[in-house]
């Protein structure tokens, strides 16, 4: 259609994990999310395979002007048919926060990593139930 040839390396990447993929233009490399492949295997290969692979072919016709979510990305994913889409629907796994476990006295606080950060530094948080001040649970 373009009248040219794109050679590119894809993998997989467990470590990607609310991004779908992503394509470095320099390296002509596109990577893919393990998991969300593995809970959306038709819709990633009809959508998210054409969408980063249009990348790293807008950026093959266009340089610099073909990277990201423009106009030339957009003219390039319509040429080949598909919708320009920006974002992925696809479900993705919330992840854990790591808490630790706090008390006012009244009821068990659970303080994420960065709320504990700033109590070491000696912010006070009180429980808006009784009033008292959130102290670890030792």
């Amino acid at each position: 259609l373009f009248g040219i040839r794109v050679q590119f390396r894809a993998e997989m990447n467990s470590r990607l994990t609310s991004t779908a993929g992503r394509a470095f233009y320099q390296l002509n490399l596109l990577q893919f999310s393990t998991t969300l492949y593995q809970s959306n295997k038709a819709a990633f290969l009809q959508d998210t395979v054409p969408h980063e692979f249009c990348h790293l072919l807008a950026f093959q016709l266009y340089g610099e002007e073909g990277c990201g979510h423009g106009t030339m990305w957009k003219k390039t994913m319509e040429a080949l048919g598909y919708q320009p889409q920006r974002c992925h629907s696809y479900e993705v796994p919330q992840r854990k926060a790591k808490t630790t476990e706090y008390t006012c006295g009244c009821q068990v606080h659970h303080i994420t990593p960065q709320r504990k950060a700033w109590m070491t530094r000696g912010k006070v948080y009180s429980c808006v139930k009784c009033g008292n001040v959130i102290k670890e649970l030792v």
